[in-house]
């Protein structure tokens, strides 16, 4: 089973709606359990996180593509992407390195 179907499982199973609710929390607090430093990582360059950037940051940081990602959230994959360069830029990443590989990195 891939990242992405165990996900897709774990959101059905959860009643994951992807809308900032209760389920996000949920997602959030299990992510944690399994890597505890990313988030605290991710937070030292910069702590001005919304929930969306959270999430977004989580799912890339798992390898999803910006296609699953899209389908696990139900938003576009140009919807993704925008949020992926967003990120970039608020993290200050350089225009060589991916978002991915300066998460792995973390």
């Amino acid at each position: 089973m891939t990242i992405s179907q165990s996900l897709q499982q774990f959101y059905k199973e959860n009643n994951f709606k992807g809308d900032g609710g209760e389920s996000d929390d949920f997602f959030e607090l299990k992510f944690k359990q399994l890597h505890p430093k990313f988030l605290e990582k991710l937070k030292q360059h910069n702590t001005n996180f919304s929930p969306t950037e959270t999430k977004l940051s989580i799912l890339v940081f798992l390898n999803l593509t910006s296609k699953e990602i899209a389908d696990l959230l139900n938003i576009s994959s140009s919807s993704v992407n925008q949020g992926k360069y967003r990120l970039k830029k608020k993290l200050k990443i350089d225009k060589d390195k991916s978002i991915s590989q300066f998460f792995q990195e973390l």
